[in-house]
């Protein structure tokens, strides 16, 4: 029974607009599923429009009633019906007396005022109420209906607005989901190109301990002096033996005046084959020189110079001299 008085009390709440936000929610939604509670809720209306009709509210509820519960057009046209029908209901319900018989009233005791109702009379009486009754009743079915169907419409129009929000999060739940198999393609896609790379740097890796496995071969040296000219007495010969893969040329410089060195290996017509600047002057057998390490393939049976220059400390270069040597297989 408290559960019973406690949920009309919400209802009234509700209608009054005194119910916590929180409070109202939880209604609002109960009233999207539950058809009985609807029903309640409009009874609940009915019995707070009769209320204030009948002068039965509490000051603080009837300025919540005028505030608002009657901000609706459709509340504020249900009220001015149910005044009019208790006006039409309490003139139909007081008696008219003629004249002569209101003068009677009010001197004959009751019985004889009762002995002088004729059954006509009474008939008529009991038909006019009970047609009022009727009236009444139909009447404020008709303002009950209108009043669900609104409330219906309303919670009608709020699920469906509910819909529309899911749909839209699921839409972007959709979109999420795709840009996240997206980005697990590119992932995969680039940890693939990862597993290619450390296979390869394992290749080399085997080859580098492949050749480090193979043993060494003789690395053919010369040293050079410059200033011999190509065709101008004896050159220099680099023999190179067979299966060396690198010549070891020693450039004699004498004394060391450049913090950098510039060397360049050029054919017998002059074209440049080879470079390396930076270089460094080194000790080697008591004397000062640049030292270059080169493939063989670089210096194939042939004649070729080298012309090495100093840097100085504005980076420009210095011509120190040409050394020239043969280069012959062995």
């Amino acid at each position: 029974m408290r559960s019973k008085l406690s949920e009309e009390e919400t209802l009234r709440s509700y209608l009054l607009g005194d119910l916590a936000t929180e409070s109202r929610e939880r209604l609002e939604n109960r009233l999207m599923t539950e058809k009985t509670l609807l029903q309640d809720l409009s009874i609940a209306e009915e019995e707070l429009i009769d209320d204030y009709v009948s002068g039965e509210l509490e000051p603080a509820a009837r300025e919540s009633f005028e505030s608002s519960f009657l901000g609706s057009p459709q509340r504020r046209r249900q009220l001015q019906f149910a005044v009019a029908l208790k006006k039409h209901v309490d003139e139909a319900a007081a008696p008219v007396w003629p004249e002569e018989q209101l003068v009677e009233h009010k001197v004959l005791p009751f019985a004889g005022r009762l002995a002088r109702v004729t059954p006509s009379q009474i008939w008529q009486t009991a038909m006019a109420a009970a047609l009022v009754f009727v009236l009444a009743t139909a009447a404020w079915l008709a303002v009950g209906n209108h009043g669900l169907q609104r409330r219906i419409a309303d919670l009608t129009a709020s699920q469906q607005a509910l819909r529309l929000e899911n749909r839209t999060r699921a839409e972007q739940l959709a979109a999420e989901q795709a840009r996240n198999s997206t980005l697990n393609e590119v992932l995969r896609a680039e940890t693939s190109q990862i597993v290619s790379l450390e296979e390869e740097l394992e290749a080399l890796r085997m080859e580098v301990r492949r050749r480090l496995a193979e043993p060494m071969t003789a690395i053919a040296t010369l040293w050079l002096r410059p200033g011999l000219l190509r065709g101008g007495g004896q050159v220099e010969r680099l023999v190179i033996p067979g299966g060396s893969t690198l010549v070891r040329l020693r450039l004699d410089l004498g004394v060391d005046d450049y913090s950098s060195y510039r060397a360049s290996l050029q054919d017998a017509i002059g074209d440049e084959i080879w470079s390396q600047s930076k270089l460094a002057a080194t000790k080697v057998e008591d004397r000062v020189a640049i030292e270059l390490t080169l493939p063989t393939d670089l210096v194939p049976p042939g004649d070729y110079s080298i012309r090495l220059s100093g840097i100085d400390a504005r980076g420009d270069l210095e011509l120190i001299g040409r050394y020239y040597f043969r280069a012959l297989s062995d």
